[in-house]
C-alpha cells in the first residue's frame, strides 16, 4: 500500500521552495525567516523584507518574485501531485495573477516552467529546509543561510546547532 507525505511535509515543502528560489536567484526578496506554524489562514509563511522598496516593480524582479511565488507549488510537486500541491496555493496564486497582469501574455506558463526546473535542481537544499522545518517549526535568516553554507560545504550541522543554542540563551536572558 502506498502512503502519501501528510500534511505537514507537503506545507514544509512548500515553504522550503519560496525560501531556496528567493535565494538563488538574487534579485528578488530577502527571506527574514519562514514557518510552518498554521495560523487562522496559513498552514505556513514565508516572511520576507518589502523588496519592492528596494527593487522596483520592473518586468525582472517581477518575474523572479513570480517564480518565487510558483517555487512553492513546484516544491510540494516534488512529493505529491502538481494538483494536490495547488491546493495550497490559493494566496500565492492570487498575487501572482496579479503581478502577472503586468507582464506580457504568456509568462505565466514560462515562470511556472522556471519554477519547476528551479525546485528540481535545488532538491537537495528544499530537502534540507524541510526537514529543518519539520523539526523546529521556524527558521530565521542566520538559520536559512547556514543550511545553504552546510549544502556547500562551507558550514557543518554543528555551526547550526550553536547558533541555535546561543540564540536560545539569548532569548532566555531576555532585554
Amino acid at each position: 500500500m502506498e502512503t502519501t507525505p501528510s500534511s505537514e511535509l507537503v506545507t514544509s515543502y512548500h515553504e522550503a521552495g519560496h525560501v531556496v528560489a528567493c535565494h538563488v536567484q538574487g534579485g528578488s526578496s530577502q527571506i527574514e525567516c519562514v514557518s510552518v506554524r498554521p495560523d487562522e489562514t496559513n498552514a505556513g509563511r514565508t516572511f520576507a523584507e518589502a523588496p519592492w522598496t528596494v527593487y522596483g516593480e520592473d518586468d525582472d524582479w517581477l518575474s523572479k518574485e513570480i517564480v518565487a511565488l510558483f517555487a512553492g507549488w513546484a516544491a510540494a510537486s516534488l512529493i505529491v501531485s502538481e494538483e494536490e500541491a495547488a491546493e495550497g496555493c490559493g494566496g500565492d496564486d492570487e498575487q501572482a495573477a496579479a503581478w502577472l497582469a503586468k507582464l506580457p501574455t504568456g509568462a505565466e506558463q514560462r515562470l511556472r516552467e522556471q519554477a519547476k526546473v528551479l525546485t528540481v535542481e535545488h532538491r537537495t537544499i528544499i530537502e534540507r529546509i524541510s526537514r529543518e522545518l519539520m523539526d523546529h517549526e521556524s527558521l530565521d535568516d542566520a538559520e536559512i543561510d547556514i543550511c545553504f553554507e552546510i549544502e556547500a560545504g562551507e558550514a557543518t550541522e554543528r555551526d547550526l546547532a550553536v547558533y541555535r543554542a546561543h540564540r536560545l540563551h539569548l532569548v532566555r536572558l531576555g532585554p
